[in-house]
Formats: structure tokens, sequence, C-alpha cells
């Protein structure tokens, strides 16, 4: 079955903040494992196992965050590398190094606006702290945004998908904005 896109789509990048605040609110996150893990049953309820297989296979890894009762609260996928594939409009993004992007992140509805969301990705950001970490999403999801800003993404790019067509246009240019180096 042919995936079909609309014939518009909006999608926003957005890049982690090297001096953004992290979360300490007692939560844990957890990679989960497609062999031997108690959250799997869980996990094929949000996402199907044959998605979930293709993106193991893929070396994409799956977290979730973990609330006071160790009942997972948010789950989010990650993959390190150069080249990203954004399913919402059909392309896949290079960059010049490795990074880390964040995909496909779900909430279920009854831990929805709890700050779940923001902490998981914020929690990812800080671990991989080494490396540039992306997330991205679509721009009809205002909660998605909204959460991902909380969590100290700034939005870099706005890419807009036009019957086929992809037009990347750059909002903020980070490499003057977060440089570690000093000019003079």
């Amino acid at each position: 079955m042919k995936l079909r896109l609309p014939r518009i789509s909006i999608v926003y990048l957005y890049q982690h903040r090297d001096e953004s605040k992290s979360y300490e609110l007692g939560y844990s996150v957890h990679r989960i494992s497609p062999d031997n893990d108690k959250d799997i049953e869980e996990v094929y309820k949000l996402y199907s196992e044959e998605v979930c297989r293709k993106r193991w296979l893929d070396n994409s890894e799956l977290f979730c965050l973990k609330n006071e009762k160790n009942v997972p609260c948010s789950f989010a996928w990650i993959k390190i590398g150069k080249k990203h594939f954004i399913g919402e409009i059909n392309k896949f993004l290079s960059f010049k190094k490795q990074n880390l992007c964040i995909y496909d992140c779900i909430t279920p509805k009854v831990f929805r606006g709890l700050g779940y969301y923001p902490n998981l990705i914020n929690h990812l950001s800080s671990f991989y702290s080494e490396i540039p970490v992306f997330i991205y999403a679509i721009a009809s999801n205002k909660a998605s945004n909204k959460g991902i800003k909380k969590a100290g993404f700034i939005l870099t790019h706005k890419m807009v998908r036009i019957l086929g067509c992809v037009f990347i246009f750059e909002i903020l240019d980070l490499r003057n904005k977060f440089s570690h180096e000093k000019t003079d």
C-alpha cells in the first residue's frame, strides 16, 4: 500500500540548544529492546510490529519515559547518522556531520499535557549532547511543536512540500547563533 501524502505539507525542523535547562522531575528514560522487553506489548499498540522491526533493522532505537509509577508515558524513536528520511515530505535530509534525529514521538492520550513528551526529548538531547540533535514536526501539530519548544529546541528550518517539490527555508543560522568559538 502506497502512502498518500497531502498536496501541501509543511514541516518544521528544530535543533536543540546547548544551554537549555534539563528536567529533574523523577522520571526515568528506558531504551526498549525488540526482544525480552516487558513494555513491548504497549509499544505494539502504538506502532505496528512490522514498523518497529524495520526501524530496529535500520539501526533506529526506541526510548520511553516512565513516570514515578514506572508506567511508560511517552515514546520516541532516534537515529544517529548524516542522512535522515523525513516521511512527511518524502525526502532524505543530508547533513555534513553525524547528528541525532528524534522522530515519530507518541504520547498516549491519557498522558498528554502533563509534560512527559518535552521531558523525554529533553533527556535524549542531553544524553546525546556531544552531537547536534534535531527533531521535526508537521506544522499543523500544535501540541508537538509546543512540546518541542518547551524542551529547549529552536526552529531552524521550514520545509514545504508542494505537489512533490520540496522547498527548504532556513529560519536561523545556527553557525553564528550557537557557536562556541570566540570571534574577534
